[in-house]
C-alpha cells in the first residue's frame, strides 16, 4: 500500500509538471526589427509606418525565416536616420537592410565567416548605385570623376552619400525617391545617385521620368545585410547565426517570387 501511494504521488507530480505551461511550452523569441519608412525597392516597398502589400523582398525574407524558426517579428518603420539612432541605442534587436560601412559596426553586428570576413552569402540583397540624369545631359562619369555636375541628389542616410562627398561633390539629401526626382526635374540638382533596382522600374513605368538615363559604370555595388544589435548578438549568438543561415536558404525563392510579380512601383 505504501508503494502504491508513493507511485501515485510521483505520477501526480510528473503530471503537474507536464500540465504547467511554463514547463512545457517555451516562450517564442520576439525579435524587434527597425526598418526605413521610405521606398527602398525592391528590398522595402511603400512609404509610411505601415508595411506595404507586398512589403518587399527583404521583409518577405524575414517573414519566411520567422515562420521557419517560429519567431515572432515586431517590425517598426521609422525615418532612416531615426532607425540608425534607435538601433545603435538597442531599441531594436535587429535592423536592415544595410551595406557595410566601418562606422555601422558601432550600431550592430554584420554576418561574418570563420575567417572573420564579411559573409556575402548571408546577405539579403545585392544592389548597385548609378548616376541618373536627363537624356540631354552633358554629364559624364568615368568611374572616378563625375564631370559636368557639382550638386548631386541622394536619399538621406544612404551609404552612397559618403562616396559622393569623398569625390568632392556637394550632396543634396532628401528623404524619398520622388523628392529627389522633383529636385532633378527642377534643376536644383544635376544628377541623382540611386540604386538601379529602385529607379529603373520607375523610369520604365512612368512616362514622366522616361527621359532619365543611367550613366555607367556603377558608382558601387554592395551587398545588403540584416544586422543584429550588439546586446542581442552577445546574448543570442547561436540564434543570430541560425537566422543568417536561414536568410541564405530562402533568399533565392523570394527573389524568384518577386520577379514573377512584375510589380509596377509606386511613386509617392
Amino acid at each position: 500500500m505504501a508503494i502504491q501511494k508513493t507511485l501515485l504521488f510521483i505520477g501526480n507530480l510528473l503530471l503537474g509538471f507536464i500540465l504547467t505551461p511554463s514547463f512545457c511550452c517555451a516562450e517564442k523569441l520576439v525579435l524587434k526589427v527597425g526598418v526605413q519608412d521610405t521606398n527602398g525597392s525592391p528590398v522595402i516597398l511603400g512609404e509610411g509606418s505601415d508595411l506595404a502589400n507586398p512589403p518587399g523582398i527583404g521583409i518577405d525574407i524575414l517573414f519566411l525565416v520567422a515562420q521557419d524558426l517560429d519567431i515572432v517579428l515586431e517590425i517598426s518603420r521609422r525615418p532612416n536616420t531615426r532607425v540608425h539612432y534607435e538601433f545603435s541605442k538597442g531599441v531594436f534587436d535587429a535592423s536592415g537592410f544595410y551595406s557595410y560601412k566601418k562606422e555601422r559596426e558601432k550600431e550592430g553586428v554584420f554576418p561574418r565567416n570563420k575567417k572573420g570576413e564579411l559573409d556575402k552569402s548571408k546577405s539579403v540583397s545585392r544592389q548597385s548605385y548609378y548616376f541618373y540624369a536627363p537624356n540631354n545631359t552633358s554629364i559624364s562619369w568615368n568611374g572616378q570623376q563625375l564631370i559636368g555636375a557639382k550638386l548631386v541628389g541622394a536619399n538621406s542616410g544612404y551609404s552612397v552619400v559618403t562616396n559622393l562627398k569623398n569625390m568632392g561633390l556637394d550632396v543634396n539629401e532628401v528623404k524619398t525617391i520622388k523628392q529627389n526626382l522633383m529636385m532633378l526635374a527642377a534643376g536644383h540638382t544635376q544628377a541623382y545617385a540611386a540604386q538601379d533596382a529602385a529607379l529603373d522600374p520607375i523610369i520604365a513605368s512612368y512616362h514622366q521620368w522616361s527621359h532619365l538615363i543611367k550613366i555607367g559604370p556603377a558608382i558601387k555595388t554592395k551587398e545588403y545585410y540584416f544586422m543584429f544589435s550588439h546586446s542581442f548578438y552577445n546574448k543570442n549568438k547561436k540564434m543570430a547565426n541560425i537566422i543568417w543561415d536561414k536568410i541564405s536558404e530562402v533568399r533565392s525563392s523570394v527573389d524568384a517570387k518577386y520577379r514573377a510579380m512584375k510589380l509596377r512601383p509606386k511613386l509617392e
